[in-house]
């Protein structure tokens, strides 16, 4: 089998094209040798610990749950705090990746601490019958447990585990590990398969293995996990890709965003990353990996959104859940300040941070075609605005999904449509602040 390796410079340009070596000549096989973990010299609440994509939940097969599909108006129960590596204490949110699959009608799941209405997060539509995966933060309920509902028909539903935030220095006792702050970036595309340099721009084929790099400066030698948005389209087959440190040569039992044939899906991925070791252009920085699980080519684009450090950098954001999640922004209502459906350039209000230290919003954003394909981008003013748009809906669609969003000292946000008119809806999760 081969890797195929592309070396994206968020500090510059992506390097066009990418060179095939080998298996295993770069990332190495054994966990990465992290320093030890710097002193502790302010409280790690809010920080966020990353782990290599574990299963916790799958009806299929009984993992975690009973082995049958969740009905209608259902609900089941998911112990987190305690296991796969999650403190028993100390535990603010969780973040997984929620997919539901063999729907037998059109639903939606909600993921909500246990015994605590408000904090719900909602997926976004699944047609019966299809996959979708949606990255989400929830908090933890009573003795560390969340909720997840079905809406509608008969549903298997998935969980793969991805990190933690952790609420006091309580939990970090427990850990190997001492947690990190997380760091905005402007977005910017680290591979993309579409690209001419790589492979001619035929995609990533048939469970393929990619290894990304981002070149980050002096940052470099302080990021444990990338925080990414990952793209596949263009595609022939149902399949799913699944990203993870590298630092095995399989790839989990996990996936990152699922796909079906002619489709185009985005979610957002927080993956731990292992340094590159060996003969490979992303020497000396850190990466992860991916592999599309398919029988046929995907196109597949990674998008860095920032990255979360090791916990010895003093300027890292620290999480903070909402008691509620709450709607900041509806272009159909004029809530945030928003004029009339995303065209032109206007600007929106988060009125739900309430501090001056907020550098940026956990959010979940959905934009509604007006007609035709229409797009979406969110970034703070000041600030270039990014490649990558936020969120893409074709003609008449939902499109609904996790977004980390900056904002300025104002709690301000830019939002432009390059293409199309749609509506906006943004509803907040959490905050991340300075500490």
């Amino acid at each position: 089998m081969l890797r195929n390796y592309l070396l994206g410079g968020l500090a510059g340009a992506v390097v066009a094209g990418a060179t095939a070596v080998v298996a295993g000549a770069s990332m190495a096989a054994t966990p990465p040798p992290w320093s030890a973990p710097p002193a502790a010299t302010t409280s790690y609440a809010g920080a966020f610990y990353s782990l290599e994509p574990v299963r916790v939940f799958d009806t299929r097969d009984g993992t975690g749950t009973p082995g049958t599909q969740i009905g209608p108006h259902q609900s089941r129960t998911l112990q987190l705090g305690g296991r796969a590596g999650v403190p028993g204490s100390g535990v603010s949110a969780v973040v997984v990746n929620l997919t539901a699959t063999r729907g037998t009608a059109p639903t939606a799941l909600t993921l909500s601490p246990s015994g605590r209405r408000g904090a719900d997060q909602t997926s976004g539509d699944v047609a019966a019958g299809a996959d979708r995966a949606d990255m989400v933060t929830v908090p933890l309920g009573a003795g560390g447990l969340v909720e997840v509902v079905n809406k509608a028909g008969s549903v298997d539903v998935v969980v793969d585990l991805l990190g933690f935030y952790v609420a006091d220095d309580s939990a970090v006792a427990a850990m190997h590990r001492v947690p990190g702050g997380y760091h905005p970036l402007s977005p910017r595309d680290v591979f993309d398969s579409t690209a001419y340099g790589y492979s001619r721009g035929a995609g990533v084929s048939a469970m393929q293995t990619v290894d990304v790099h981002a070149a980050l400066g002096a940052a470099s030698a302080h990021v444990r996990a990338l925080v990414t948005t990952i793209t596949a389209s263009g595609t022939a087959y149902t399949g799913h890709v699944t990203a993870w440190s590298g630092a095995s040569a399989s790839p989990p039992r996990a996936s990152t965003l699922n796909y079906r044939a002619g489709g185009s899906v985005t979610n957002m991925a927080i993956v731990p990353v292992t340094p590159c070791a060996g003969a490979c252009p992303g020497a000396g920085l850190a990466g992860f990996t991916l592999q599309n699980r398919s029988s046929g080519s995907a196109q597949i684009v990674v998008s860095v959104v920032g990255y979360v450090d090791d916990g010895s950098l003093t300027t890292g954001l620290r999480f903070r859940a909402l008691d509620r999640v709450t709607r900041v922004v509806d272009t159909r209502t004029g809530l945030g300040g928003a004029t009339s459906s995303v065209g032109q350039t206007q600007t929106v209000s988060f009125a739900v941070v309430s501090v001056s230290t907020t550098g940026a919003v956990m959010t979940r954003t959905t934009l509604l075609s007006a007609g035709g394909r229409t797009d979406v981008t969110l970034w703070a003013p000041a600030t270039d605005e990014p490649r990558s748009r936020t969120r893409v809906a074709g003609a008449g669609e939902s499109v609904s999904g996790p977004a980390i969003i900056e904002v300025d000292w104002l709690h301000r946000v830019l939002a432009r449509s390059a293409e199309g008119r749609g509506d906006l809806v943004v509803d907040a999760v959490g905050t991340f602040d300075r500490p």
